[in-house]
């Protein structure tokens, strides 16, 4: 397993941590701070981390292809 796919696991991991908790938090109303984090930070991580985890060879292969 290379380092780029250990280190996006990881941030994934990570994220999908974060969203669990403010999710199975016990207090019903959150902070504007905390909506706007998850909205837009943690879900577009969540999507960009899980898609490249899954198409990482794809996604590679278009960015190095020499014309």
């Amino acid at each position: 397993m290379t380092k780029k796919r250990t280190l996006t696991r990881w941030i994934h991991l990570a994220a999908a941590g974060l969203m669990g908790i403010a999710v199975y938090t016990p207090f019903p109303a959150y902070s504007n701070a905390v909506s706007l984090t998850i909205k837009f930070c943690l879900v577009p991580v969540m999507c960009i981390t899980g898609v490249y985890l899954w198409k990482q060879r794809e996604i590679n292969r278009l960015l190095t292809k020499n014309p």
